[in-house]
């Protein structure tokens, strides 16, 4: 038996909830040996279904992964446990942990005391316990290893894939054909950067075009000011939603501050959308030269970039080409292949 924390069927869906499911669900094919569990609070009801998920206990939260799934583990023999979103239970060597991004690495100073937990339940698991952390980018094991040394052995890139966003919204479809705009995604995570994308799209002053904002909307933006700028918050959007966005955007702008890996840009890419994104490493690594890069924290650099989607059609042109050529690289299958293979070595390590 391999035990799957399934906790993420508890949480709203981003990139990491995402990444969990498609792997979940085919690991569920590949291998029946995998059962996934998870706490009663369950959101995300027709993925629990798909996995056929067992729900056990009345915790939810952190309580839930910290004592009842550790009480779980110790009945059933203390079998191999694979977390796909997050950590599992302290001192619990026989596991992997899977690391979406590296932002916890700032946890001392962070005032949250859910950041410092992370990092400091990372750092000690990775100097004492743990078999193998999983990280989804080269750029992402780099920084573990440089803050983090006991990691060099344990640490293991597994790229993610992409979701196939096939099916689109009708309403959106007709309402956004022939319209222009750019397209941003936004997070309760400043490090989305939505200020300076906001700045630099009205510092290009670029007639008939609208910046659309998707995701989480915070309280430090004036809706009513930003649509007399032609900026409108979304809120969150659904798959279909996403996709018809993507499809109909001059670009999908993406010049975040700090990324995990950077799956927006590989959805938006799928669907034909150029990409404009910040020259961090780990967005370089993933998007190769499928995209635009500009300096994040320069307004003026974003908005030329803007400025340059618009007026430069053959390379507007070429990103759509190298955008939709680079995705195939990127899969669901060789992601949870390579998933299974090292859990099963792991297993035969003892």
């Amino acid at each position: 038996m391999i035990v799957v924390n399934a906790r993420f069927l508890t949480q709203n869906v981003s990139s990491m909830q995402r990444f969990a499911f498609e792997v979940a669900r085919r690991l569920k094919k590949l291998n029946s040996n995998y059962i996934f569990v998870s706490p009663p609070n369950i959101m995300q009801k027709d993925w629990a279904a798909e996995l056929e998920a067992k729900v056990i206990g009345e915790n939810t939260g952190s309580q839930w992964e910290q004592i009842t799934l550790n009480s779980f583990l110790r009945q059933n023999g203390w079998p191999f446990l694979l977390n796909l979103a997050g950590m599992g239970p302290f001192n619990y060597r026989n596991q992997f942990i899977t690391v979406h991004d590296t932002a916890f690495f700032n946890y001392q100073s962070s005032e949250k005391l859910s950041v410092k937990l992370w990092g400091q339940y990372l750092s000690q698991s990775l100097n004492n316990n743990v078999k193998g952390i999983l990280v989804i980018s080269q750029s992402c094991k780099d920084e573990l290893q440089k803050t983090i040394p006991a990691a060099v052995n344990k640490t293991y890139v597994v790229y993610s894939g992409y979701p196939q966003l096939n099916n689109f919204d009708s309403t959106l479809e007709q309402d956004l054909a022939g319209k222009s705009y750019f397209l941003a995604i936004n997070s309760i995570d400043p490090r989305k950067n939505i200020e300076r994308i906001m700045a630099a799209f009205n510092l290009a002053a670029l007639p008939g075009f609208k910046l659309k904002i998707a995701g989480h909307t915070t309280n430090i933006f004036d809706e009513n000011e930003a649509k007399d700028h032609n900026i409108e918050f979304l809120g969150q959007c659904n798959d279909n939603q996403m996709a018809s966005l993507y499809k109909h955007a001059a670009a999908l702008v993406f010049p975040s501050l700090h990324e995990g890996f950077g799956l927006p840009m590989l959805e938006a890419m799928s669907l034909g959308c150029p990409v404009i994104a910040s020259n961090i490493a780990v967005l370089k690594e993933v998007g190769g030269d499928g995209a635009l890069y500009v300096n994040p924290l320069d307004v003026k650099a974003i908005s030329g970039a803007l400025k340059q989607i618009v007026s430069d059609t053959p390379l507007a042109d070429s990103l759509k080409a190298k955008g939709l050529q680079l995705v195939q690289g990127y899969s669901w299958d060789n992601t949870t292949q390579k998933i299974n293979q090292l859990v099963t070595e792991a297993q035969l390590d003892g």
